[in-house]
């Protein structure tokens, strides 16, 4: 995923098809704050969200997986970066933690707050054998989490930036990966 998503749909490859972005609310391409190249998506907390159709791309099983991003956030401390079948499989900020959700797991990734208003961070939860992991900043946060089962569902659709909350601020480069892209620090 890319952040030229715009107030259009556009395409992205999943499982190597291509996939329609469909913005709602007032989400929208934004040269306001970038991290690579000139531009990142702008979600203000307020009903925004970025959606991929259901596809069975997305039925990460037990296989490896990275999800990530370069964000940039506002003022809040709660919001959704990536949700796929509540409670499947969900990367959230609750009380400025980041917290997973998915295969028998939910809790917090890390035990202090690591992603800083205002500045653009690096964040990556990996799903590596067993393991669930959050870096920030390419350093392993200290909760990492155990699970066995199953994540994801292909009949759900992919939703960026919203679940039980709305993210505020900008999200840059985001990617989705079916395999774990960091097992240490990087």
């Amino acid at each position: 995923l890319k952040a030229e998503w715009a107030n259009q749909a556009a395409s992205i490859p999943a499982s190597g098809t291509a996939k329609t972005v469909t913005a709602s609310g007032d989400a929208q391409h934004s040269t306001a704050q970038n991290k690579i190249g000139a531009s990142s998506i702008k979600l203000d907390g307020t009903g925004d969200k970025l959606t991929v159709s259901g596809h069975s791309g997305f039925n990460f099983g037990t296989d490896n997986w990275t999800f990530e991003c370069w964000c940039y956030l506002g003022g809040n401390s709660d919001g959704e970066f990536a949700t796929l079948g509540h409670p499947n499989f969900r990367i959230f900020l609750e009380s400025s933690k980041i917290k997973f959700v998915g295969g028998g797991i939910d809790t917090f990734l890390e035990s202090g707050n690591s992603i800083s208003t205002s500045t653009w961070t690096h964040l990556a939860v990996v799903r590596n054998g067993n393991t669930v992991t959050a870096y920030v900043g390419g350093t392993a946060r200290n909760s990492s989490q155990t699970s066995s089962s199953s994540m994801g569902h292909s009949s759900n659709d992919f939703i960026i930036g919203h679940g039980d909350n709305y993210l505020n601020g900008y999200m840059d480069e985001i990617r989705v990966s079916d395999t774990a892209r960091y097992t240490a620090n990087f």
